[in-house]
């Protein structure tokens, strides 16, 4: 490296270093200030008890947000630095091809790496897709290795994720050893914003991702979307990996940034039982409220979708059965809008209240009249038809009137096509 580019590239770094002092200054004026604080409090210079000393959880947020933002930093700080010792500085690599360890003269690798080309994301992951595809062969590993030897670029993305997440999708611990040991940014990210340990909790590798958490990766890293790999694992149902996450440390309460929702929410909404049943067990809170104060129960209530077991399993563990969703519209009176008929029953059966009108004096049987769209599909329909007979076998008043002064009848009159089945059936029922 030249002497010009060397004063160039000290001044710079010299320039960040003091940008990073003053940073740091901050930190430790506010510890000053706090440990004062301290000694005016308790007349002592000894530190509080951990009991004493419980955060407020916007505190607890911002600290842990703070964190976060140093150990991506500290990251990328790392990778970047690298970065430029390698634009900086040039390897003689003669001692990769002498005597014994030169590989043949038409192995593709050698070539490449001989030419002092830059070895592009693309051709390092075509590299580790021919030894994750044949792990048994021994010179598709040395064609791995010898292009993690002489310093490829292992963070770069190609296909919307790095060499790492690659080796990840694929299962192939190997790999995901090899690449780590070779410098792989565990925090590196794709597009998304997803790290390697998201892709783990996706794909189901339970050792992949023992092995990243053990490395460093962060149990809570959040996504784009901020959701943590928890969310991830909990969507796909992958219990072994929620299990490792937990017991990490993972945040079993964390949520997501469209609709803050937890894991549960996340769990209950793609009707993955088993990973419900393991967050209850290890302490999510069962009748927890997203942004829109919508709980997991209320989740269940998607139209035409078979959740009752999960119903089952969340009243069972404590869900109130007579709660409220988003807009403030009883449990009971959704499932009955939107033909959930199965959660429908296992309300009915757990108590839920089936004389409470609503704020506009609907009862649960107008819900059933009231049609879910113009273009209501049959199937919902014939759910509704269902869920209004059992209703008058418990024996609901088919006459009742809204404040409007409307039956059920002639809600599904002045709503419902001619052809309707329920509008056929509330007309003979109150002929």
């Amino acid at each position: 490296m030249s002497t010009e580019l060397a004063a160039a590239v000290t001044r710079e770094l010299e320039t960040l270093n003091g940008e990073l002092l003053s940073v740091v200054a901050q930190v430790t004026n506010m510890i000053g200030v706090l440990k004062n604080s301290d000694t005016h409090l308790t007349g002592t210079d000894s530190p509080v008890s951990d009991t004493a000393s419980q955060l407020p959880p916007l505190t607890a947020e911002a600290l842990s947000r703070l964190r976060t933002s140093v150990q991506d930093s500290k990251r990328t700080f790392e990778k970047e630095l690298k970065g430029i010792a390698d634009m900086c500085y040039q390897w003689d690599m003669n001692f990769c091809f002498v005597g014994d360890t030169q590989p043949p003269a038409d192995n593709a690798i050698f070539q490449k790496v001989r030419s002092f080309e830059a070895v592009s994301p693309e051709e390092l992951h075509n590299t580790l897709l021919g030894f994750v595809e044949s792990p048994e062969e021994n010179r598709k590993r040395e064609d791995l290795a010898l292009l993690l030897h002489v310093g490829a670029q292992v963070d770069g993305l190609a296909d919307s994720g790095t060499a790492l997440m690659t080796a990840v999708e694929y299962g192939s611990l190997e790999g995901a050893e090899m690449l780590v040991e070779a410098g792989a940014d565990l925090w590196a990210r794709d597009p998304d914003g997803h790290m390697a340990l998201h892709r783990a909790c996706e794909f189901d590798e339970p050792e992949i991702a023992k092995f990243l958490v053990e490395k460093g990766a962060y149990v809570d890293a959040e996504n784009k979307r901020d959701e943590r790999p928890l969310h991830i694992a909990a969507e796909h149902g992958q219990i072994d990996v929620m299990d490792l996450l937990i017991s990490e440390g993972a945040n079993v309460h964390a949520r997501d940034l469209q609709y803050g929702d937890t894991p549960l929410h996340i769990a209950v909404s793609c009707n993955r039982i088993e990973a419900v049943q393991f967050l209850l067990d290890r302490g999510a809170c069962v009748d927890i409220t997203n942004r829109s104060l919508s709980t997991p129960l209320y989740r269940t209530l998607i139209s035409g979708a078979a959740f009752k077991e999960v119903a089952q399993l969340l009243i069972s563990r404590g869900a109130d059965p007579n709660g409220s969703g988003d807009l403030g519209c009883r449990f009971i009176n959704e499932a009955a809008f939107r033909g959930a008929a199965g959660v429908f029953e296992v309300l009915l059966e757990s108590g839920a209240d089936m004389q409470r009108r609503d704020v506009n004096g609907l009862t649960i049987l107008h819900y059933v009249a009231r049609p879910l769209s113009s273009d209501e599909p049959q199937d919902i329909e014939e759910k509704k038809l269902h869920i209004g007979k059992l209703l008058v076998a418990t024996g609901i008043d088919t006459n009742a009137l809204t404040d409007d002064s409307n039956t059920a009848q002639d809600l599904a009159e002045q709503l419902r096509p001619e052809h309707s089945i329920l509008r056929k059936w509330f007309s003979e029922l109150t002929a």
